[in-house]
């Protein structure tokens, strides 16, 4: 039965003297709220937080996917991931909940999907089942027609996520794992919906979600060089959000495309090895293939990347544990890759300092060459004696550089 349906034939949906303004399809209208028992409602398991988290339980149980047809048993699967997500912010929303009871409205589909309010879902939980008071969740019910509509559903959830303070806090990588599954997977983006519309959806610049894009197919490809393919448990338990950031600013580094490829497989390993606080260690690179002899220090570091292939190869199955065990653990490897990092960063400075005299020796030859004759045609005495002065004490530079080469 529809939650609509229920009210006044039901005591589990009941009309209250609220409602809530929701954008939808570009239409934005009041739609009034109502008190649902917690027992005909249930978790989305398409949410960019759960579904990271549903993807980690079928990593720990063969591939299986938990039933959604026990709805107790799922909700309380979900409610234990939640609760691990952010326990200090859940412990104040159920503080805020018991003391104000709920302040903001959830929105859930007639079929009794939560669509927003997890959080304040996931609080009231834990209060019923000590006081019966709590067993009702504020919410609006959205049309069945949204319901079917992946699009409109997933603006609506981007707009009611990024949109409102109480929102803010998503894990950079179920972030990623969200732009991913809906406008890169071939297996589950949604095909209307267009990077445009989830921008604006979401409030913000298109410029920064192409930055979440390209992160998000560079995370699948880490997790494709480590034998994990969409493991996206991996990539949030190694905390990968900012090492990514940081090998796309080594890219822009890079010379061309296959350079950008030796990167990349580098960084990869380093990061699987952390021979250090990773997001330093990616700033070393950075500076090492920006201003020092990045093939030099690529040929080096070869075997090394190598080695870390190999034990992957060998590892059979891939988790955090087991690279831990297995990769992390090698402290002879871990100091191999820092030795290496370090040396040529070194050697980068090193060639920086050496090349800065010839460096401002050019700059000056290019800076005389911009002075154009028609220009000094038309100074006047005062000026051109000035000229003179600059001219005589330029000699003066040149020949006190010319001594040094002599001495």
């Amino acid at each position: 039965m529809k939650l609509t349906e229920m009210v006044g034939s039901s005591e589990a949906v009941k009309m209250t003297q609220l409602s809530q303004k929701l954008t939808i399809g570009g239409e934005t209208k009041a739609y009034p709220v109502y008190r649902i028992r917690l027992d005909v409602l249930r978790y989305n398991s398409r949410n960019d937080r759960i579904a990271t988290r549903i993807s980690e339980y079928a990593e720990e149980h063969d591939g299986a996917l938990p039933d959604e047809g026990d709805v107790s048993k799922f909700n309380d699967l979900v409610e234990e991931y939640i609760v691990a997500s952010n326990p200090e912010k859940l412990k104040a929303t159920e503080s805020s909940i018991r003391d104000n009871e709920q302040q903001v409205p959830g929105v859930v589909l007639e079929d009794g999907l939560v669509i927003d309010g997890n959080r304040r879902f996931t609080c009231l939980r834990r209060l019923a089942r000590n006081n019966d008071k709590y067993n009702w969740f504020e919410a609006s019910i959205l049309p069945e027609s949204v319901g079917g509509d992946r699009e409109a559903l997933k603006c609506l959830e981007l707009a009611l996520q990024f949109g409102r303070e109480e929102r803010v806090g998503y894990d950079p990588v179920d972030r990623l794992v969200g732009v991913y599954r809906d406008l890169i997977d071939p297996e589950t983006r949604i095909e209307t919906l267009t990077p445009e519309k989830y921008a604006r959806s979401a409030g913000i610049p298109i410029a920064r979600l192409n930055g979440y894009i390209s992160r998000a197919k560079l995370m699948v490809d880490f997790l494709e060089f480590a034998g994990a393919p969409k493991r996206f448990s991996l990539a949030r338990t190694l905390k990968i959000d900012g090492p990514l950031g940081e090998i796309e600013n080594i890219f822009k580094k890079c010379d061309g495309e296959e350079q950008i490829e030796r990167v990349k497989v580098h960084a990869f390993a380093n990061i699987l090895v952390e021979p250090e606080d990773i997001t330093r260690f990616m700033r070393k690179m950075r500076r090492v293939v920006g201003e020092g002899n990045c093939d030099d220090f690529l040929d080096k570091e070869d075997d090394l990347a190598a080695e870390v292939v190999n034990r992957l190869e060998n590892l059979g199955e891939v988790d955090a544990k087991t690279i831990r065990d297995e990769i992390r653990s090698d402290q002879k490897l871990k100091n191999e890759m820092l030795e290496a990092v370090d040396i040529a960063e070194y050697e980068a400075r090193r060639s920086k300092v050496l090349d800065s005299p010839i460096q401002a020796i050019d700059e000056a030859r290019k800076r005389l060459g911009g002075v154009d004759p028609e220009i000094v045609a038309h100074f006047s005495d005062d000026m051109k004696r000035q000229m003179r002065v600059s001219l005589r004490n330029l000699r003066e530079a040149f020949d006190a550089i010319e001594n040094m080469l002599d001495a």
